[in-house]
């Protein structure tokens, strides 16, 4: 397996806070509708290097048998390739094939789709349970550090799945929102609604929902 990284900047949640730090604004500026990278557009898939957390690492190994039905390439002669590297403790990356993309990619129909996102819908588990938590919140982004921040990936506007949100007012784009929810629950996205409705460019809320546990 190639082991070729990408020059941008590896991102990954840290910090054991009980609450988040929410950029109402940088969040409410955009628009999101991902329908899978078609063609050469730019992808999520090969723009950024993946880390995650020893758990995170245990379930996506468990998943790699199926993930390899539509990943060939992660099928060795004596079983299955290693495409973790640490680099650091408690901290792994994913390793990225020659073009770039993720291992866990694939191309459909001229689209690129992750593997681990299908696997999930074919077992009927939750994304979450399969799902990198920096995967499962693009192109939303918690900073690294004591007190994370939620914001936006700085360059989400390169890809063509995001635009500008026109809005005159703060407002929260549904499927923002949903991503927000699948993360971190019905309740932080209501809060994090009622902040955009009150004017409010910052807000802290609690944390909530199935990766609240693991920050």
């Amino acid at each position: 397996m190639n082991g070729r990284k990408n020059s941008h900047s590896c991102i990954y949640f840290s910090g054991n806070s009980h609450y988040v730090d929410v950029d109402v604004t940088a969040i409410c500026s955009v628009t999101h509708n991902c329908i899978g990278c078609q063609g050469d557009s730019k992808c999520c898939c090969s723009s950024y290097e993946v880390c995650i957390s020893s758990s995170e690492l245990t379930k996506i190994i468990g998943c790699i048998p199926d993930a390899a039905k539509f990943c060939p390439h992660l099928k060795s002669h004596n079983g299955y390739e290693n495409v973790f590297e640490q680099i650091g403790l408690n901290l792994f990356r994913i390793d990225t094939a020659a073009n770039g993309l993720c291992v866990f990619a694939y191309s459909k129909d001229n689209k690129t789709l992750c593997s681990l996102h299908s696997v999930s819908i074919n077992l009927g588990v939750s994304v979450h349970q399969v799902k990198p938590k920096t995967c499962l919140i693009w192109p939303l982004a918690i900073s690294e550090g004591k007190r994370g921040i939620l914001s936006m990936h700085e360059d989400v506007l390169e890809f063509r799945c995001n635009a500008q949100n026109h809005n005159d007012s703060l407002s929260l784009c549904p499927n923002i929102g949903r991503i927000v929810e699948s993360a971190f629950g019905q309740r932080f996205r209501c809060e994090l609604g009622s902040a955009a409705n009150k004017g409010l460019h910052r807000t802290k809320i609690p944390l909530h929902g199935p990766i609240a546990g693991e920050l």
